[in-house]
């Protein structure tokens, strides 16, 4: 005769298989929809720093080589140890075009951004 123990263990291991690979195909979810809503919902914009005045940011955009205006105000996540003209940058905008998060951009060569 069976005991009930080893089919008691058996089925709360497989509830928690499955539960486990419900989380991480929601949390991988979480991640895609992220970086698909950078492109949807607001924009990315990268370039370099050419100057500041009081809140505003004015970057050259490294994609179309425009001048950018970017506010900065107490809700702006700024990363890094401070942002200061020379700087390449990475700033997050929202759908409102305001800028949630501004960091410096690591990922760029200093040759080429010139």
């Amino acid at each position: 005769m069976l005991s009930i123990r080893p089919i008691i263990g058996a089925v709360a291991c497989s509830v928690l298989l499955w539960a486990g690979l419900g989380l991480s195909n929601v949390a991988w979810s979480e991640m895609s929809s992220e970086k698909m809503g950078d492109k949807e919902s607001g924009k990315i914009i990268k370039g370099t720093v050419l100057r500041t005045e009081g809140p505003n940011y004015f970057i050259k955009n490294r994609e179309d080589g425009k001048e950018v205006r970017l506010r900065i105000d107490k809700n702006t996540q700024i990363k890094g140890l401070g942002i200061v003209t020379g700087d390449d940058v990475v700033a997050k905008l929202d759908d409102q075009n305001h800028v949630e998060s501004i960091s410096p951009d690591r990922n760029v060569d200093r040759d080429e951004s010139r």
